[in-house]
């Protein structure tokens, strides 16, 4: 009866919206590998804000190889500009870090702690 069509019509739904998802996954990796490109060549020119979003591109592994090392040596470069973001991430990776090429190093995060510190008291201070 009419039950057995719905049921037919159901199953081709998710047939296509599964196909779909499976299309825009691919258009979104594409899009994160294209996005870190660009990250790449601003952050290779000093852009802080360019290194910071490469260095959470290597810690995730979106748009390019997980690489923990890589997203260390970005974070710094930005967090040394004085990126927040940055410094919040090596603190995180000095703190946590299970990679075995990064040593927790408590110190290094203690540190980048105060570093973060004085810098939101100056952007406060300068009503940023």
């Amino acid at each position: 009866g009419p039950s057995n069509s719905s049921d037919g019509q159901s199953r081709e739904a998710k047939s296509r919206c599964s196909n779909q998802d499976s299309k825009s996954s691919r258009f979104q990796e594409r899009n994160l590998a294209l996005a870190a490109k660009w990250y790449r060549k601003s952050a290779e020119q000093g852009d802080s804000e360019a290194q910071w979003r490469l260095a959470v591109c290597y810690e995730s592994g979106r748009g390019v190889e997980s690489d923990l090392v890589a997203a260390l040596r970005w974070y710094r470069k930005s967090a040394k500009q004085g990126h927040i973001d940055a410094m919040k991430g090596l603190i995180t990776l000095y703190s946590l870090s299970e990679d075995p090429r990064i040593e927790r190093d408590p110190k290094q995060a203690c540190l980048w702690s105060q570093a973060l510190a004085r810098t939101k008291a100056a952007a406060m201070k300068a009503g940023l």
